[in-house]
């Protein structure tokens, strides 16, 4: 995919690739993984000694200092996991890598239970007391960590409950791991090539030949059928762990409670959502009806089947862009935006932290890793030269912005819970839009624009709350027994809702298991809707209010977790739990619709 005729940001001299390769050292801050794991080892010894010093007289100052060398401990503790992790991204092979990685998680998991004992202790601390200590000017840029602790008294159990269930979340993850070892496992033969791995697959659903597409799918699919008993008995595994622990041991009101809570969002924020996202599931019905006559007219037939949801534009524009070229095209675009995007950005790429190009053994997509102020972000990029890799540099570099603009807060308090942590990423890419429909100079280019919107609207919003509404109903007939004929029923009848006269093979039936979120993180896909859908709210107040509400939106990113989603919202006039807030998001989309239907 590209855009031509973008020309004032772009240099005409020819140059040679640019290819970025991190520098991992700042994990370690001048120390060794040897050093760094005694000093954590230390560390923890001293928070030990602490604990006969908790009473109910206790100062907010002595408070702050057991807060601060704990933040301490989980920064350096993370910092340890981040470098093996990110080492290991570009070299998947790597055993000793991944043998650490191991180590570091099993010892977390052994620290952390050593310190349980200070969270237990706030949240039955009498609320006069506890009060006393969260009001104080000592501990304010703590409150909110504090409070959240006490909120979850009514689902923690005593210190000894609370470390066998730590260390049975080790060993139960293990479901997630195999359904990892037998999927990536899967090797195919397709279009006269042998033994290609997943990814390598799926790029034959994006193809122009609809009989590749269609081909593509029923390959993918059908490792997935002849795993199905297996396949079945880990996810019913993997649901049945978080029911039991969740229900029965900690006493939430539901599955999807355990997600919301931890999210600090209310139950009714996420219904709301949820509500009207199926409300509209007729309008991405009428883009791709739109799209397929669209293609029809560049000479690209295909039946109107969910084996062409991903079917190109026919008439796209094929530039590319070099890395420089999309590297120059992103910090231009921020700095348009707001100077203190373009510095953030600037400051990353700065700092040697960006991995650019795919490279044997590397892992595919792209993501940011973000500690605390002490270190600027990470960006892994698999950059190829398209528009899409484009928008995944700006998307990928929006979160590396919310990171810096947040390094104001404690790093206890910088990480935005998970549906808000979209935010920055997913404004990118909406400027960076608006630049390039601006800029284009034919229909095929805007056209191209508004089509991977609307394909991104319907993949990151509607298709990932269909499967939270799976994940509900699958957990409820898990716990009663379900098999995995019913499980396929209910999947199916789902497809039917969202597509509505769209053709579905049964093959489909099988899709989800083929959703690795539902076996590593139950309900962790509502937060892509959210954080898309939210974006757009936001946007169309932006488009109205112009340049003021940048300084709004910069301050939103800049209290990154120290205050709960729906009361930084608050602050903006905006209320989550009405279907009317969401309702904002799907008019962008339908303009994004009716500007497609007046190129055609």
């Amino acid at each position: 995919m590209g855009i031509t005729h973008i020309k004032p940001f772009i240099s005409t001299e020819p140059m040679a690739e640019e290819k970025a390769i991190w520098d991992l050292k700042d994990m370690l801050r001048g120390r060794t993984t040897e050093q760094l794991e005694q000093e954590v080892k230390q560390d923890v010894e001293k928070f030990k000694t602490l604990r006969n010093s908790l009473n109910e007289n206790i100062t907010p100052a002595a408070i702050k200092d057991i807060i601060t060398l704990k933040e301490k401990i989980i920064f350096d503790m993370e910092g340890l996991q981040d470098y093996y992790g990110l080492n290991f991204t570009v070299n998947t092979k790597d055993q000793t890598t991944l043998a650490k990685m191991t180590y570091y998680g099993q010892l977390a998991t052994d620290l952390g239970n050593e310190m349980i004992f200070f969270a237990l202790w706030f949240m039955h601390l009498d609320d006069k007391n506890a009060k006393r200590i969260m009001n104080d000017k000592e501990v304010k840029d703590y409150q909110y960590y504090l409070e959240s602790i006490r909120k979850a008294k009514p689902y923690t159990k005593d210190e000894e409950t609370e470390k066998i269930l730590s260390i049975k979340d080790i060993t139960s993850g293990a479901y997630s791991q195999l359904y990892d070892i037998l999927t990536n496992g899967f090797h195919y033969e397709f279009d006269g090539k042998k033994e290609l791995t997943q990814d390598e697959l799926r790029k034959y659903v994006f193809d122009t030949d609809p009989e590749k597409r269609k081909g593509a799918y029923q390959k993918l699919f059908e490792p997935y059928v002849e795993h199905q008993t297996l396949l079945t008995e880990i996810y019913k595994n993997v649901v049945l762990d978080w029911d039991n622990e969740a229900l029965k041991i900690r006493g939430y009101a539901s599955p999807l409670s355990v997600r919301n809570i931890s999210n600090d969002i209310d139950d009714t924020a996420i219904k709301a959502l949820m509500s009207t996202v199926r409300k509209h599931n007729k309008l991405f019905q009428e883009y791709f009806a739109l799209r397929r006559d669209i293609n029809k007219k560049y000479g690209a037939d295909y039946e109107n089947s969910r084996y062409h949801i991903y079917a190109p534009f026919a008439g796209e524009s094929k530039k590319e862009y070099s890395y420089s070229q999309a590297k120059e095209l992103v910090l231009d675009t921020y700095k348009k935006f707001d100077e203190r995007f373009y510095n953030a950005a600037q400051a990353i790429f700065d700092a040697n932290h960006v991995h650019s190009h795919p490279q044997k053994d590397k892992r595919s997509g792209a993501f940011c890793s973000y500690l605390g102020g002490l270190i600027k972000p990470y960006v892994l990029l698999n950059h190829n030269g398209s528009v899409r890799d484009v928008f995944t540099m700006m998307h990928e570099f929006g979160h590396g912005i919310h990171g810096v603009l947040a390094e104001k807060q404690k790093p206890l308090m910088m990480h935005a819970p998970i549906p808000m942590a979209e935010t920055a990423s997913i404004m990118g890419e909406m400027i960076l839009s608006e630049r390039l429909l601006a800029e284009s100079k034919s229909k095929e280019e805007k056209s191209t624009i508004l089509m991977h919107l609307l394909d991104n609207g319907w993949a990151s919003i509607t298709r990932q709350i269909y499967f939270a509404v799976f994940e509900e109903q699958a957990h409820e007939l898990i716990r009663k027994g379900a098999t995995r004929e019913e499980l396929d029923l209910v999947y199916f009848a789902l497809l039917k809702e969202q597509f509505g006269e769209m053709k579905i093979s049964e093959i489909y039936k099988h899709e989800w298991s083929y959703l690795p979120h539902m076996h590593h993180t139950p309900f962790y896909v509502y937060a892509y809707a959210w954080g898309n859908l939210l974006v757009l709210v936001l946007y169309d107040r932006y488009k109205k209010e112009g340049k003021p509400f940048i300084e709004k939106l910069v301050n939103l990113l800049a209290a990154g977790g120290s205050k709960r989603p729906q009361d930084l919202l608050a602050e903006l006039g905006m209320d989550p739990t009405k279907e009317s807030f969401w309702e904002g998001g799907f008019d962008v989309i339908k303009a994004q619709l009716e500007e497609l239907k007046n190129l055609h």
